[in-house]
Formats: C-alpha cells, structure tokens, sequence
C-alpha cells in the first residue's frame, strides 16, 4: 500500500462542539492539519466546515486499515476511494462505514489496493 493522499472533510453543527470533533480527528487519524472554515446555517447559526489534505499518509491509511479490517471498500471509477465514516462512532475510536449524513467524509488515493 502506497498512500498519495487522504482528503478528511466533516461538518460540525452548532450543537457540537468544535474543539471535541477536532480532537476526535487527531486522536484517530493522528496529528494532521485542519483547516476550520466558519459558515452561517440557514437561521444565522454557526456550522463549520473542517478539512485535511494529508500526503505521505501511509501511517493514516494504516490506522484507517486495521480499524476497518472486513469492511468490502472498492474504488470508484476515477481510482479514487470515497469512505463515509459515522461520526459518532469515531467519537470511541470505532471506525465504520456508513451512509447517513452525519460523517467523516474521506478521499483517498493509493497507488495500488487500499488495505
């Protein structure tokens, strides 16, 4: 497994807290960069916006690979995988896939399988 590079993107509502999901991220994907973008929802609240472009991200793709260990990922049409993780569950370090809104969204790029 060679990573080229992770995009970590999610959103954080006003009834969360902003300081615990970055923790959440860096306890789980280790000490990456993010950048926090502030947003006005519909009714003036506070949503944020948090990315991270990793390269060289062999020991995030490994961390990602032990905790979804069975999970049948395949890549999209481009090469690229597109993870939705539930957030909630990162929350206790427990990586899964799932579908619903309320995500880690990830972009990866590896040169050859993900795990």
């Amino acid at each position: 497994m060679k990573c080229r590079y992770v995009k970590i993107s999610t959103i954080v509502h006003s009834t969360e807290s902003l300081d615990t999901v970055i923790e959440v991220l860096r306890n789980f994907f280790g000490e990456i960069p993010i950048v926090v973008e502030m947003q006005r929802g519909h009714y003036g609240n506070e949503i944020y916006l948090l990315t991270s472009l990793v390269e060289n991200c062999d020991s995030v793709l490994e961390k990602l690979c032990a905790s979804l260990s069975g999970a049948d990922l395949k890549p999209a049409e481009d090469g690229v995988y597109y993870i939705r993780l539930d957030k909630q569950q990162l929350v206790r370090a427990i990586a899964r896939v799932t579908n619903h809104d309320d995500v880690v969204r990830l972009k990866v790029r590896v040169e050859d399988n993900l795990c």
